[in-house]
């Protein structure tokens, strides 16, 4: 294929990634998964046969390991934190949950993101000229950034993604992985007395399977005080089948459909693992605690309900 054909069609693909529009709000259907739709039922059916004393014990279980967003944000705050792993989807909606609802107000000051640092250093360009959107990974970062820097004025945004010159030397070696460029890139970037947030895909923040936050918790960077190292996976609702069957069935108990932290996951009671089983194999037992942001249309507020002991999430009001 003659040079500028692949330039065109190289030009072309940029223009498209970048000029990409914002994603609508996301569809309002309770049921976005029917297929996955059993879990759910399955569960609701167990529940409704226990007896009144098991079904409160099994509600008081739950609301002890559930916090609002802001109430855990809050308690993060008050701790020393050196690093904290946020594992995403790069997905549209989810980067826009994450902006308006997490980033607005978590404070850091670091964010690395996954890019190298020079791509970093462009998308961090193109959001102070007023870019809009500016995509990494299929989804817009523009916004996210803005309440990140907006919440955290000093805010430094780097990458410690993978260079390609670390990826040839490796391949070229037959040896190390991709995910030791990173855990190498992170440790050069670390600084010592201050608050790291890293933003990953969902994996790279697992404390399994030799990902980045394992490799770290099992050696912490240096200075890092006992218990600062931190790993927060985030979802929206209906970002996967586990996560979609799950609030259904917190909605039918009679949860508030409210944004919410599962603030410590191996505190949840027993019968959840056995319900959602795959909700806990793949995000409950991986990770520290898992952050669920709930739809509500932009015309909606969200408010604290009076009534629920424990748990009190926001609630939607028409």
């Amino acid at each position: 294929m003659p040079l500028l054909a692949i330039a065109l069609i190289q030009g072309h693909t940029l223009y498209v990634e970048f000029t990409r529009p914002p994603p609508p709000w996301p569809p309002p259907e309770r049921i976005q998964f029917p297929a996955h739709h059993r879990w759910a039922k399955k569960a609701l059916a167990k529940f409704a046969a226990l007896p009144p004393p098991g079904r409160t014990a099994l509600r008081a279980g739950i609301e002890r390991t559930l916090q609002p967003v802001p109430q855990w944000l809050a308690a993060l705050d008050r701790r020393p934190v050196a690093v904290l792993c946020v594992g995403e989807n790069h997905e549209p909606y989810l980067r826009r949950f994450l902006a308006d609802r997490l980033f607005a107000t978590l404070k850091a000051d670091v964010l690395l993101i996954e890019a190298t640092a020079r791509e970093a250093a462009r998308i961090h360009r193109r959001v102070e000229s007023g870019d809009d959107p500016v995509m990494l990974l299929g989804a817009d970062m523009a916004r996210l950034l803005r309440s990140a820097l907006a919440a955290n004025p000093a805010l430094e945004i780097d990458g410690i993604e993978e260079r390609p010159e670390q990826r040839s030397a490796r391949r070229g070696g037959e040896h190390g992985s991709r995910e030791g460029s990173i855990e190498t890139n992170f440790r050069a970037r670390y600084r010592p007395g201050r608050r790291h947030v890293v933003l990953y895909g969902a994996f790279h923040c697992s404390h399994r399977g030799g990902w980045l936050f394992q490799r770290l918790r099992r050696q912490p960077p240096p200075g890092a005080p006992a218990g600062s190292l931190l790993n927060l996976r985030v979802a929206w609702e209906h970002l996967e089948p586990p996560f979609e069957a799950f609030t259904y069935f917190l909605d039918e108990i009679g949860f508030p459909p409210g944004d919410f932290v599962i603030a410590d996951p191996e505190a949840l009671p027993a019968e959840i693992a056995d319900w959602f089983p795959f909700l806990s194999a793949n995000e409950l037992r991986a990770f520290g605690a898992v952050a669920v942001f709930r739809f509500h249309s932009p015309s909606t507020v969200l408010r604290r309900p009076s009534h629920q002991p424990g748990y009190r999430g926001g609630e939607r009001s028409e």
